[in-house]
């Protein structure tokens, strides 16, 4: 937050711009403005606080210093200092996979130097690169991730103001066929839920939930077990439901009940006997 100082007849705005990637504190950035002499002291007071907000934000939006920061430095301060509190494990262990291809080929580049074509010089690159196992070349779908983990890295290092904005926006272009994604259908989907009918109610409601919501497989360890707590809370909810409606139409029961035996249960047989016993008084 920005700091105002007066001195003499004018002020001193000062921004903290915090800690570079070696944990060096950042120049102060500062202004010196001068109040129109028409001001009340309210009005100066008010004046001044919005040109502090108005010069922070300048300071903010506008990336610094950075010309010795290469693409491999910052990658390195992006995975020990910001992906851990941002990304899943196993999220940060699939950009590792991509980051391998990324160091050799544009590792050396400083932040600032980074151009469009450099990265489409490098897609293209990489759709020669021949896998070992399989003897084939790189998928498209790898060269696409590979992009979107570059996109990633770039866009917290614009919004941690190294960039001004994401060199990487944009080159990438799909160069091979897509495929349609086969998932399964609304029939496939009713025979499954049918099967589901007998099981716990804890893994119908599990499943019911990915077939509705399209949940992935990489959920973390901690993702998982936060979505059994909420299904055990669901079923514990529903058990408890399920009694409290008994009880209340137990309560209700047993309060009609109550009710008919202090008026009188009305009984069939009598009915009849009266019928018998004084015919002429029921044709009457």
């Amino acid at each position: 937050m920005a700091s105002i100082r007066k001195r003499g007849s004018s002020y001193l705005i000062v921004v903290s711009m915090g800690y570079d990637y070696n944990g060096k504190r950042i120049k102060l950035q500062q202004k010196t403005v001068h109040p129109p002499e028409e001001l009340t002291p309210r009005q100066v007071e008010k004046w001044l606080n919005e040109q502090a907000v108005l010069f922070e934000r300048d300071c903010r939006h506008t990336p610094q210093p950075v010309q010795q920061l290469t693409l491999a430095k910052y990658i390195d301060l992006w995975l020990t200092d910001i992906a851990p509190g941002k990304l899943a494990k196993s999220t940060i262990r699939r950009d590792r996979q991509d980051i391998e291809r990324i160091l050799p080929a544009l590792g050396h580049y400083k932040l600032t130097e980074l151009r469009p074509e450099h990265f489409r010089n490098f897609y293209a690159e990489l759709r020669k690169v021949i896998r070992p196992d399989t003897k084939k070349p790189l998928s498209e779908y790898t060269i696409e991730g590979v992009h979107a983990t570059l996109c990633s890295i770039l866009s917290d290092a614009v919004e941690g103001g190294f960039l001004s904005h994401n060199p990487a926006w944009r080159t990438y272009r799909y160069a091979g066929r897509k495929c349609e994604k086969k998932i399964a259908d609304e029939e496939t989907a009713q025979k499954i839920i049918a099967a589901l009918e007998g099981e716990s109610i804890k893994y119908e409601t599990y499943f019911k939930l990915i077939i509705a919501t399209g949940m992935r497989r990489g959920m973390d360890a901690a993702e998982r077990k936060k979505l059994l707590r909420l299904l055990d809370a669901q079923n514990a909810l529903l058990v408890e439901s399920k009694l409290i409606s008994f009880t209340a139409g137990f309560k209700l029961a047993w309060g009609m009940a109550k009710e008919l035996e202090a008026d009188g249960l009305y009984s069939f047989e009598l009915e009849e006997e009266e019928h018998i016993c004084h015919p002429a008084e029921q044709d009457s």
